[in-house]
Formats: C-alpha cells, sequence, structure tokens
C-alpha cells in the first residue's frame, strides 16, 4: 500500500490546492512543512535533527541558497522520517503546488509494482523534486545518508542526483508524463522568495534564538 503525502504550508492558497488534488486522489495526507519565511521555525526544526550544515557549500547555491530551501530539505528529512516512524511500506512525497490529474495513483503504483525500488533508494516523479516514492527500507537508508552528509546541498540535489542513493526517474522507465500539471512554475515557488541563508547561520550564530545548529566546515 503507498501512503500519499502533500508537503504543504498549510497556508489559504496552498490548501486550496492540496483540496483540489485531494478530489483526484481523496486519500492524500496533509504534511506540514517547516515555514521558511521563518528563520526561527527553520532553524530550530534543523536544530531539532542530527543535520549538520555545510554553509560554505550551501550558501555557494546562489540563489538558491534560501531559508526556503533549508526548510525544504528539513520538511523532506522530516517527511521520511514520519514514514519510518509509521512504518509505511510505500510513501509517496509530493509537493503542494502538483495539481494532480486522473490516473496519477495507477501511474505511481504501477511503477513501484516495476520493481525499480528494489534497486534503488528512490523514484523520482519530476525533474525538480515536485515528487519522490521510498519503500520504508529505502526511506531508511536515505535518512543514514543524509544523516552522514548531512546539508551540503539542497535537498532535491541531494536526492535528484543520487547523492542519497540511487535515485530512478520515472520518465526514464515508462517514456511518459507523470499524470499531474504545475499550478507553480518550477523554482517559482516560495523556496525562492525567502531570503538568503548567509554565512550567519551556517558560522552557528543562530541568529540569537538560542538554537544550537550543527555546523560543518
Amino acid at each position: 500500500m503507498i501512503t500519499f503525502v502533500a508537503l504543504t504550508l498549510n497556508n489559504t492558497e496552498r490548501s486550496g490546492f492540496v483540496r483540489a488534488s485531494q478530489a483526484v486522489l481523496p486519500e492524500l495526507e496533509v504534511f506540514i512543512a517547516v515555514n521558511g519565511y521563518s528563520k526561527e521555525d527553520t532553524i530550530r526544526h534543523l536544530a531539532s535533527t542530527p543535520l549538520k550544515f555545510h554553509p560554505y557549500t550551501f550558501c555557494n547555491a546562489a540563489r538558491f541558497a534560501t531559508f526556503g530551501s533549508l526548510a525544504n530539505f528539513v520538511s523532506k528529512y522530516l517527511a521520511l522520517h514520519m514514514q519510518v516512524r509509521r512504518r509505511l511500506p510505500y510513501m509517496a512525497m509530493i509537493e503542494d503546488d502538483m495539481q494532480l490529474r486522473p490516473g496519477f495513483k495507477a501511474f505511481v503504483e504501477r511503477a513501484v509494482r516495476s520493481g525499480a525500488l528494489d534497486r534503488a533508494e528512490l523514484l523520482v516523479l519530476g525533474a525538480w523534486g515536485e515528487g519522490y516514492v521510498t519503500s520504508l527500507a529505502s526511506a531508511r537508508r536515505v535518512l543514514a545518508s543524509l544523516g552522514r552528509q548531512g546539508v551540503p546541498l539542497t535537498i532535491d540535489v541531494m536526492l535528484n542526483d543520487g547523492h542519497a542513493g540511487r535515485a530512478v526517474h520515472i520518465n526514464a522507465l515508462r517514456g511518459d508524463a507523470v499524470p499531474w500539471t504545475h499550478r507553480v512554475p518550477p523554482n517559482g515557488g516560495d523556496c525562492l522568495k525567502t531570503v538568503c541563508t548567509g554565512l550567519g547561520l551556517g558560522l552557528g550564530l543562530g541568529l540569537g534564538l538560542g538554537f544550537r545548529v550543527r555546523v560543518e566546515g
């Protein structure tokens, strides 16, 4: 059984996005993402994990080195932890600004039945981190890999490019498009609308908020 989860900030606009997708996939669950618009919320959640922050590589990512990108990393890390905690056999985590279309559930189920996860850690549903599918065993492996490496790059680079385990891109398997559409253009969402992390966080200053952030480098 696959559990479908939408990562969302749950504000008015995003709640509307999720409801529209739930009309197509009623069992779609909501996972409240870390709010990258709040420096305090982002740093607090990062400090709650064992992840080490790598300022000189993460902050070198130009326009992607934002609190929103960092919040996205922590959100997906925590969602994978939730899968392990609940012992979900399979989980598909999806960005909330994707409008699911009829046939999406069957598409993901076929991909899982293909056995691709038997030889990989992640099924990648989109080119830009729009969605990922993990088994319980592969989620554990991804978490272990991220735990060793920390936060050197954005989460979607880590997951898409195989830094956290072998990633299989679904379109490469099937040759057809995932049944969904973008409500927001790729790289046009909340992540890049938030402020740059800068090296203040990276050097462990914590913005004077009293949180202990693990720093590497």
